[in-house]
């Protein structure tokens, strides 16, 4: 695995977890909670996916799909967090996920590159 993507592996891999876990989590504290579980389970998978994909240097299809996991579930826990319950009825396991959500983010953001096999150029000094 290339230097360059050791860290989105391991982030996207930890948000996938986080994610699953998140789904465990209201499946076992909530009645009724199976959609929980399985969008935890569809999306978390989603996310190890994607961390596989750049663990095998497929870093175009792996930044597609973990923006659209980071997409999906943040938009949906920030909408039932702070539009559908209002933010002093969200659940501690929703702000959680958001949270992680926004670190993903921004770590896959900085760390991973878009072409794979490319270079980085050295910066060139000038010599006087």
């Amino acid at each position: 695995m290339p230097a360059n993507n050791t860290a989105p592996c391991i982030t996207s891999a930890t948000f996938g977890l986080c994610v699953i876990a998140s789904g465990l989590w209201r499946f076992l504290s909530a009645e009724g909670g199976h959609a929980g579980l399985w969008f935890g389970l569809v999306m978390g998978s989603a996310s190890l996916l994607s961390s596989w994909l750049f663990l095998k240097d497929r870093v175009v299809p792996a930044r597609v799909l973990i923006w659209t996991s980071l997409v999906i579930v943040g938009g949906w826990f920030s909408y039932e967090s702070f539009i559908k319950k209002g933010l002093a009825n969200a659940e501690l396991r929703q702000l959680i996920i958001i949270g992680v959500t926004l670190v993903t983010a921004l770590c896959i953001l900085f760390t991973s590159r878009w072409q794979p096999g490319a270079k980085r150029q050295p910066t060139s000094t000038s010599k006087l």
